[in-house]
């Protein structure tokens, strides 16, 4: 069995290989999955979704399944939102997919957005996020989290305990960044965003040379200067680990992890788990990937 979880990715996935077909030969398309985890009698969820597809042998069973968040994958809108902010969005498009809404903040006021049926819905939302400097992923139990990074649990992994191996590499990160409005508009704020001018949109963050965007949604320089400076934390988390341990089930996208026991600069503080990878089988028995990051 393999689950894999990440903010990286549109949805969370689950594989699951089964011998004993009979006991399972009624499991259908769009069938409810949740797999829980753990040892002897304590089980952690740390998936729940549907099942995707099926493919079937003589000897065994293999199920894929797939989180919620395919709903706002196969979801076409058109909609404009006018003087909303991204989470106030988010919300009205959990309403519309039936996706639970987990920890939704409000992130970025903009004047007016629209939802092109050119595009999945999720792509719009992750867009939102990305803006806002959120993330943006399900938890265990199919709520979706639209939120700055702010963690309330902090594992502790020791060298020589609980890590198996250990990757770091750490890229050089953007100095500033620059965030232009594809049709210029209003230098007096997001109420006056519909009048025409001259002048030129322009937020930034930061200094020296990095990123340069165009986003057809800023109308406002304010706002140009908050994506501005999402854009450039995010591009500042250059510092990434790969982690492997024994079964941790405990361990959720959002969380900090702390590696204890390293002389390795690289290894210290606090990182954000991005991608969580479950691995369960008789031959390397029960593993968990912790992919995380940190800025610099």
């Amino acid at each position: 069995m393999d689950v894999r979880l990440s903010m990286d990715t549109p949805a969370d996935s689950v594989e699951v290989v089964l011998r004993d077909v009979k006991s399972v030969s009624k499991v259908k398309i769009d069938d409810p999955v949740t797999i829980s985890l753990g040892f002897g009698s304590k089980q952690t969820q740390v998936f729940s979704g549907i099942v995707d597809a099926i493919q079937a042998s003589i000897s065994s069973l293999r199920l894929l399944g797939l989180s919620q968040m395919v709903k706002l994958m196969k979801l076409r809108l058109n909609q404009t939102y006018l003087k909303q902010n991204a989470g106030d969005i988010v919300k009205d498009v959990c309403n519309k997919t039936g996706v639970s809404a987990g920890d939704i903040q409000d992130g970025v006021a903009l004047p007016s957005f629209y939802i092109s049926h050119d595009v999945p819905t999720y792509d719009c939302v992750r867009a939102l996020a990305e803006r806002s400097g959120y993330d943006v992923y399900l938890t265990p139990k199919n709520k979706l989290n639209f939120k700055e990074y702010n963690p309330t649990t902090i594992h502790n992994l020791a060298y020589g305990k609980d890590v198996l191996h250990v990757e770091a590499a750490h890229l050089s990160p953007a100095k500033g960044a620059r965030v232009f409005g594809e049709s210029p508009s209003s230098m007096k704020g997001s109420d006056t965003a519909h009048w025409l001018t001259k002048d030129e949109v322009e937020g930034s963050a930061g200094s020296g040379p990095g990123l340069l965007l165009s986003d057809p949604a800023i109308r406002d320089k304010a706002t140009a200067d908050a994506v501005a400076r999402s854009k450039l934390a995010q591009a500042r988390q250059t510092l990434c680990a790969s982690i492997v341990s024994y079964g941790k089930p405990e361990v959720k996208l959002g969380d900090s992890v702390n590696l204890d026991g390293f002389s390795n600069k690289l290894l210290k503080g606090g990182f954000k788990v991005r991608t969580v990878e479950h691995s369960f089988d008789k031959t390397s028995g029960f593993k968990t990937r912790i992919v995380c990051s940190k800025g610099t």
